[in-house]
């Protein structure tokens, strides 16, 4: 309900016993208020007898008068769209300084309105700090029975309004949702799924549910056959959520939805059953299927320093990354959260561009707005070498695996200071043999202005988003290859009980164990493919020199660090021998 006020309450605010008509209620509703109050209704009835259901009861809570302090526009929290807003009259802070990071703090000015992302295709939905997407898809027969209408995540719990409202802003009934696919257990991400589902049991219609087996049951083994008792994320609390989830995912295989194709990626670390996803859509436009990229595990909280319960989940979390820039391509990235990729600025830079009254002959579309490669990535071989996925998994990628982190944000404490390093390699390895599997990549190091576009002014020199910037090193090159590295003990897991010193933490950790590269192993692989990276090169140059001695099959002599990264020696050339 939206009141009069102008307030988001501090705290929970006192309730009164009131009547309908004197609840204050503005004439118009406009999703991005803050002017928000809760009234609580008793019936006399269950839902089941809706139609014969009365109000007995009215409760009324009362916001407070003044502002919270926290900033209410189109963009996420200290997005650099806020940056001419000016001071919050309360906090006496730039809006853009102000760092709304929860939805128990902040739960209305999560709002954002919903676009379009493919033509009547994929829309986003989701609010300004949690993604959320439809997708429609159409099997292409004269039975509309089998066309799907798909939405990838169930967000905040408290936040179900929005979603629902910005789904029937783009013309789609929340009702009419077929299919609700599920990234991970945390509850930002399933927060609205029981919602939903009573949502569809009160309009007599039915709506799968889609989770990974390894959030909901734990993770029991791997694809290298190995057995575990691993607990998942979702919490055993989530009784409701737990009956209804009725699909399992089959990872690392496309299913087929006619204009609409989907591949689930098991990516552990974020949670032990994390999942990535590619979502391949069809442009009504030109009829050419484009892949969007999402990351569904993307959050290194709960990984920032070494556990015993987390250390697998470390090694799988940068693995996850390094996996997804070496074997997929991707045309655009569909972030998971708003802090991870700038697509709801991408979205209101487009709307501002289409409203100024001199580009009324030359709109632009959504995929026209996003960019698929790096604007001032290098080009090689008639290209751009960095799309802009990759670049958005190396950012991450880099606070999870290199010492700066350590260095700019005390709370993290890097795989390469810290671990924990792959067993056997705790010295690092010197002149082992190793089996090169692909032709290898050249990976830039992470370019902090996102999706730059010089064609709407608003994205003239990209999107430069707070979390974690400092990795930014445009100048930095990594040469990437997938590699059978030959010694005697790493399998591709951290084994139950395994005892490690950890440096960066000061002490030694017995880890519980799990899966790594094994999530990926055919079934009694000794050695799971490993995507391994050299040490940070300075230029192009030195990483074509590198680049130029891998060939796939090719049998090689390499020296690895404890952090299990290739050395480069004076002669880069040399790294592979």
């Amino acid at each position: 309900m939206q009141g009069s006020s102008t307030s988001t309450p501090r705290t929970t605010p006192k309730s009164e016993t009131s009547t309908f008509g004197a609840i204050p209620v503005t004439a118009d509703y406009h999703y991005g208020t803050t002017s928000r109050q809760a009234a609580y209704l008793l019936f006399d009835d269950n839902y089941l007898n809706a139609d014969r259901a009365k109000v007995v009861a009215i409760w009324y809570f009362t916001p407070p008068s003044k502002s919270d302090g926290k900033p209410t526009w189109d963009v996420p929290t200290q997005s650099p769209m806020l940056g001419d807003k000016g001071i919050d009259p309360v906090s006496g802070l730039p809006y853009v300084a102000i760092n709304a990071t929860s939805v128990s703090s902040a739960p209305y000015s999560r709002s954002t309105e919903p676009f379009e992302m493919v033509k009547n295709t994929m829309y986003y939905v989701g609010d300004n700090e949690v993604a959320s997407y439809v997708l429609k898809a159409d099997m292409g027969t004269a039975d509309t029975s089998d066309d799907k209408v798909i939405k990838i995540d169930a967000g905040w719990p408290n936040s179900g309004y929005q979603y629902w409202k910005n789904m029937e802003l783009v013309g789609i009934d929340p009702r009419s949702v077929t299919d609700l696919w599920l990234t991970h257990g945390h509850a930002d991400h399933y927060g609205t799924a029981v919602e939903q589902l009573k949502m569809m049991d009160n309009a007599g219609k039915t709506m799968d549910v889609w989770a990974s087996k390894e959030d909901v049951a734990g993770v029991k083994s791997d694809l290298q056959g190995n057995a575990w008792d691993i607990p998942g994320a979702l919490p055993e609390s989530e009784t409701a959520l737990r009956a209804r989830t009725n699909k399992f995912y089959d990872y690392d295989r496309w299913y087929d939805f006619g204009n609409v194709k989907i591949m689930v990626i098991w990516s552990p670390g974020h949670t032990p059953g994390s999942t990535n996803m590619l979502f391949r859509v069809k442009n009504p436009a030109d009829g050419k299927f484009y892949t969007f990229g999402y990351h569904g595990g993307y959050g290194f909280n709960g990984l920032n320093s070494p556990t015993a319960a987390n250390g697998w989940r470390r090694l799988s979390f940068q693995h996850g990354f390094s996996y997804l820039q070496s074997t997929v391509e991707v045309d655009f990235v569909a972030p998971q959260h708003t802090n991870q990729y700038p697509i709801v600025e991408v979205y209101q830079a487009l709307k501002a561009y289409n409203r100024d009254p001199a580009n009324a002959g030359k709109q632009l579309t959504m995929m026209e707005a996003m960019t698929s490669r790096v604007y001032d990535a290098p080009v090689l071989g008639g290209g751009k070498i960095t799309s802009e996925f990759a670049n958005q998994l190396e950012k991450r990628r880099s606070v999870a695996s290199y010492r700066a982190s350590d260095e700019a944000n005390r709370s993290y404490k890097s795989i390469e200071t810290s671990g924990p390093f792959k067993p056997g390699r705790e010295a690092g390895l010197a002149n082992v043999r190793a089996t090169l599997l692909d032709e290898g990549k050249i990976i830039q190091g992470f370019v902090g202005a996102q999706n730059k576009n010089p064609s709407i002014p608003l994205l003239a020199n990209g999107i430069v988003i707070p979390t974690d910037s400092y990795v930014n090193d445009p100048g930095g090159f990594y040469v990437q290859v997938a590699v059978d590295v030959q010694d005697s003990t790493y399998k591709g897991y951290i084994p139950p009980g395994y005892k490690q010193a950890s440096p960066g933490m000061g002490t030694e950790i017995t880890y519980d164990g799990g899966p790594v590269e094994s999530v990926h192993a055919a079934t009694g692989t000794f050695h799971p493919p490993e995507y391994l990276r050299t040490q940070r090169l300075n230029s192009l140059a030195e990483a074509q020199a590198v680049l130029a001695r891998v060939a796939k099959g090719r049998t090689v002599t390499l020296s690895l660090t404890p952090a299990s990264e290739i050395v480069v020696p004076a002669n880069v050339a040399d790294a592979f021998r």
